[in-house]
């Protein structure tokens, strides 16, 4: 995946995306995703992939449940 090269956590410590149940997210990881210019592209890949743990594209994986779970919500009542 090419976009990955230009990351803005290209080189970072992986593990601070995968915070334990619980455990807030790093409000410095949060910056490095608002700043990057691949953003949508990450949460994209980890929508297609169907990553379900970690911090992808500026989204938990909660986050992430939850924007799907509403997408197929708007799909089912627009059908």
């Amino acid at each position: 995946m090419r976009w990955m090269e230009f990351a803005s956590c290209r080189g970072m410590e992986t593990n601070i995306f995968f915070p334990t149940r619980g455990e807030e997210i790093d409000i410095r990881l949060r910056k490095v995703c608002a700043d990057c210019t691949v953003k949508e592209e990450c949460l994209q890949d980890a929508l297609k992939e169907e990553i379900q743990i970690g911090f992808r594209g500026g989204l938990s994986a909660k986050k992430r449940r939850i924007m799907v779970q509403n997408q197929r919500h708007a799909l089912r009542k627009a059908s």
